[in-house]
């Protein structure tokens, strides 16, 4: 039965680890804190290693004494943990590409001369693998922490290997690792594996240790360079607080549409509707924008990458400038909505009616925002079935409107709702927004529509609320 429970605690922060790198593409994710494995058995001490595929294969295959499990040279699998016994090697990962769990339970012998084999169905492990100590480099020691401190809930563990340029900023990511350490940790390890041709390329790399909560970069602290690390010595990395970096937790979830632009190692996102300039935070969601940005910008004609059209939901908070001590608004990606190739903020032109996500942004007079940790209050008018859907400030909405002349004056844009079904829940904020915009929608007669900016009129050409074009569908 302990094992049963075991193999279920196993594969419960498996799922976990799949569902985050489902949500952020292919990069790794930081799997759910889970208790530490119990004590490697003794044919896993035999296992235990750095083993490399046949003679000169760039893959490894380490089988930490930890029992985590690092995949290097393995372009579609992110490993977490493996077990053994007498004859099976149980190997828990990740497939990237489509975000799925692995528990493989593979087959093995192992030979008095250090010849593991390796003998799975699906072909990705079979070989011959032989124990090779320098097939990687592995940098560890512990994680210092400032005094009185409580790993926060939620936090993720950011561990990368960093070039920096001349004012000792991030210049060039080599390799990242994420995890998430357990909530109230007051003492932490860490292992890195690094391939020697990548050593020998970046010399002046270092580790970089960052804390992350809710996107926000909380506490930092690096190692000395690559070049300075001595062999196999224990490596500590003290931790610092960062001052100005504590708003994640409070800070409203907006959706914003506008160009992102990658050069020279800096992420800026420009809104189009105001025009505002944000750098991209470092996090999870940072790093989904700036694969998405790689895989689909393209060089003008003056030698410089060109933006890319993206819509994104995120907070804007209060982060570390580059200056030692300085304090500037950032933008705190959660998740890329979609990407528009080819297109900017200058070429969008005026939105459509129907097939756009209208955000709400005014009823009458007063200015609307969006309360914290909820959807904001929205619509979208679906052409194909003519209907509306989107939220009224706390809850869902949808029914079915129709377009058409009620009188002569209000022939470009009449507009009726009609009965509008909503969910029916209680929310700390934003209720007083929910009755308001659907009195609002009931008593629309028709819209005018400025560049992005859409008005809800009445019957005698009273504005009742204004919202903006965030993206089309």
């Amino acid at each position: 039965m302990a094992r049963l429970l075991s193999l279920r605690h196993r594969l419960a922060a498996l799922l976990a680890l799949a569902a985050l790198l489902a949500a952020c593409g292919d990069e790794p994710p930081a799997p759910a804190a889970e208790a530490p494995p119990p004590p490697p058995s003794q044919q896993e001490q035999s296992l235990s290693g750095l083993w490399v595929e046949g003679d000169g294969a760039e893959r490894v295959l380490v089988l930490d004494e930890s029992q985590q499990l690092h995949l290097l040279g393995f372009e579609d699998q992110q490993g977490h943990r493996w077990h053994a016994n007498s004859d099976t090697l149980k190997l828990e990962s990740v497939t990237r590409s489509t975000g799925l769990p692995r528990y493989q339970q593979i087959p093995y012998t192992l030979t008095d001369d250090g010849l593991l084999t390796l003998n799975d169905e699906d072909g990705a492990f079979t070989g011959s693998w032989q124990r090779d100590a320098t097939a990687a480099v592995r940098i560890a020691g512990d994680i210092r922490l400032p005094e009185d401190f409580g790993m926060p809930a939620d936090a993720v563990l950011a561990i990368t290997l960093e070039e920096q340029d001349a004012d000792g900023l991030p210049a060039k990511i080599v390799r990242r690792q994420l995890s998430r350490p357990p909530a109230g940790a007051e003492a932490l390890s860490y292992r890195f594996y690094i391939p020697p041709p990548e050593v020998a390329a970046h010399p002046q790399a270092r580790l970089t240790v960052r804390v992350l909560v809710d996107g926000a970069q909380q506490y930092h602290g690096h190692s000395a360079a690559l070049a300075e690390l001595a062999p196999e010595q224990p490596q500590p990395i003290t931790l610092k607080a960062l001052s100005g970096a504590t708003r994640g937790a409070t800070a409203a979830v907006r959706t914003l549409h506008g160009e992102y632009v990658y050069f020279a190692d800096a992420a800026l996102f420009t809104e189009c509707a105001t025009g505002r300039r944000y750098p991209v935070a470092y996090s999870e969601g940072g790093v989904e924008l700036e694969r998405a940005y790689l895989a689909q910008r393209e060089i003008g004609g003056d030698g410089m990458p060109t933006p890319v059209l993206m819509t994104v939901t995120g907070t804007l908070q209060d982060g570390p400038g580059a200056e030692e001590g300085s304090i500037v608004e950032q933008l705190f990606v959660q998740t890329l909505e979609r990407t528009i190739p080819g297109a900017n903020c200058a070429t969008r032109g005026t939105a459509e009616l129907e097939n756009t996500y209208w955000k709400l942004t005014h009823l009458g007079s007063r200015r609307i925002s969006s309360p914290t940790h909820q959807r904001e209050a929205h619509m979208v008018l679906h052409s194909a079935e003519s209907q509306a859907r989107g939220n009224l400030g706390c809850n869902s909405f949808t029914g079915s409107y129709e377009r058409g002349p009620v009188h002569e004056r209000e022939e470009q844009g009449a507009l009726r709702f009609g009965h509008l079904a909503s969910t029916k829940m209680a929310c700390l904020g934003g209720m007083d927004t929910e009755g308001d915009f659907s009195a609002a929608l009931v008593a629309t007669r028709s819209t005018r529509i400025d560049g992005e900016t859409l008005y809800l009129l009445d019957a005698n050409g009273k504005t009742l609320a204004q919202l903006q074009a965030i993206y089309l569908y």
